[in-house]
């Protein structure tokens, strides 16, 4: 009776380990993953729809929407780079215990963090002006404090709600 409880044990074993052997979806799912151009086209069309933009005005700012997406991506970029040189710098002088920045250094990372923000400043600026052609004043100002918006993202659909 023991014997047949381990076999069946271990055919129970064999079966499952058979079973997860063969889920090999990882790869399928990578392949259907919608690029970036679709994301950026599917989070206009979520906002342009939150704000009820009508179909002319979506059409005319799409291209608009998604090129303020890639700047703002690009300067995204461009600061993690940053911060990857300032570590690697830093990662060279740390000794024992915790690194201590010269005052000098203390500058150049403010002075960098300056600079970011007036790039940003610069880009909202810029589709400002762009998104103010065809939408209000008010409309162009929610486009640009939403720009970090997820379809389905379901926090950030309800923190939208409760701002509107």
């Amino acid at each position: 009776m023991r014997g047949i409880k381990v076999l069946a044990m271990v055919m129970m074993l064999a079966v499952g380990m058979q079973a997860f052997a063969q889920n090999n979806t990882k790869r399928a799912d990578k392949a259907d993953r919608p690029t970036k151009e679709e994301i950026m086209k599917k989070r206009w069309q979520a906002l342009a729809g939150r704000m009820m933009l009508t179909d002319k005005q979506t059409e005319q700012l799409e291209d608009t929407y998604c090129d303020y997406i890639k700047d703002l991506a690009q300067l995204k970029a461009e600061k993690r780079s940053d911060r990857k040189e300032a570590k690697k710098d830093m990662a060279g002088k740390k000794e024992k215990g915790k690194w201590q920045p010269t005052d000098e250094q203390v500058a150049e990372m403010t002075m960098s963090g300056f600079d970011m923000q007036r790039k940003r400043i610069d880009i909202k600026e810029k589709y400002f002006k762009e998104f103010s052609k065809v939408l209000s004043a008010r409309q162009a100002n929610y486009l640009l404090k939403h720009d970090n918006i997820k379809p389905g993202h379901k926090k950030g659909m309800k923190r939208m709600a409760k701002k509107a």
